[in-house]
């Protein structure tokens, strides 16, 4: 079995943990939605639960790595009180980058790389456009995470083009209607969340 503390141990700073850290609420549909759009496409394709499982904790923390840096307030402050501000939320965002690397060594996954460093590129060349020069339209980035996912997904279990088409559909599909079904129960503690998890992956 893969250990699932990958993604509880992600959360925990000494006594206390990540989200309180950076006083944010998070959502159940936030931390379960990568390894649930996995094993849902490794249905779909019949891909082995073990690189499934392995995948879906890879794209979580990239997805938790990307949501934190997302979140860092670039208005409202300045000088020395910006600093303060931002610190937290980089240092934090850099730990789950970290752990991201930590754990596609382990799995072994380092030739997935690639793809994944390709959605890092693009969404920090759409942050920084919009920094620089801010349009107003909304980077859609969570939706190229999932189709980078799918990308690592096929790559791993060799799928032909066809059946890669057809989990970007249903993937995309699976995007769509997450939200409904996920998303508005919060994130109340870890032991609450180790046991969800557990009922719902494994």
């Amino acid at each position: 079995m893969i250990r699932l503390q990958t993604l509880i141990s992600a959360l925990r700073v000494k006594d206390t943990t990540i989200f309180e850290l950076l006083g944010q609420e998070f959502y159940y549909g936030d931390f379960i939605f990568f390894p649930q759009l996995t094993a849902y496409l490794g249905r779909i394709a019949n891909i082995n639960t073990r690189l499934v499982k392995e995948v879906g904790i890879l794209s979580e923390l990239v997805y938790l790595y990307a949501k934190i840096h997302g979140s860092i307030a670039t208005e409202g402050t300045k000088g020395e009180k910006f600093c303060k501000t931002v610190q937290m939320p980089v240092l934090l965002g850099d730990l789950f980058l970290g752990k991201f690397y930590k754990t596609l060594h382990e799995y072994a996954r380092e030739d997935t790389l690639t793809i994944y460093l390709e959605f890092m590129k693009e969404l920090n060349r759409e942050r920084i456009g919009q920094l620089e020069k801010p349009s107003g339209k909304i980077f859609n980035w969570i939706a190229l995470l999932t189709e980078t996912t799918v990308n690592v997904l096929c790559m791993l279990a060799g799928i032909t083009a066809e059946e890669k088409d057809i989990l970007y559909n249903a993937a995309q599909n699976f995007r769509e209607e997450y939200g409904t079904v996920f998303h508005e129960e919060r994130i109340t503690g870890l032991s609450a969340l180790e046991q969800r998890l557990q009922a719902e992956l494994y």
